[in-house]
């Protein structure tokens, strides 16, 4: 848990000036039990925004954490250009297709950054995480992305 905590602070410490954080039904579920919003604001982020969610643009960066199901509406999000430039975290692994879509479709150079970002499900608490996946090979695919941290 000290390891994905430390790798979503650095995720978050991305970009200059005020930023826009972008989640998805996941990992807003998943960063609001372990990042407090006092500790988003002192990282300042003032925008928060589900990316399922139309958005009008505005020139800021925003830092992006999202699951792997989120792919498209992120490809969706980058044509659009709704931020200035955007820091990206995926929280799975991607093929190298999925890795040349989203490139490809990065024409004005927006993306600042792409990472994977381990998160193998929602915590509970310091002790306890509930696994993301709805079937057993997701679950312990999960799992082994929360051994090896």
């Amino acid at each position: 848990m000290d390891t994905l905590l430390a790798d979503i602070r650095s995720a978050l410490s991305r970009g200059n000036g005020i930023k826009a954080l972008l989640l998805d039904e996941f990992t807003r579920d998943s960063i609001s039990p372990i990042i407090s919003h006092a500790e988003l604001l002192s990282c300042d982020f003032f925008l928060f925004e589900i990316i399922k969610n139309t958005r009008q643009p505005i020139d800021v960066s925003c830092v992006a954490i999202l699951s792997k199901s989120s792919v498209d509406m992120l490809i969706s999000e980058i044509q659009r250009q709704t931020y200035r430039e955007y820091y990206i975290f995926i929280t799975d692994e991607l093929s190298d297709v999925e890795i040349e879509k989203i490139a490809s479709n990065d024409s004005n150079g927006v993306i600042k950054e792409l990472q994977e970002l381990y998160f193998p499900g929602v915590p509970f608490d310091n002790d306890f995480i509930i696994l993301n996946g709805s079937t057993p090979l997701e679950i312990i695919h999960s799992f082994c992305c929360l051994i090896k941290g």
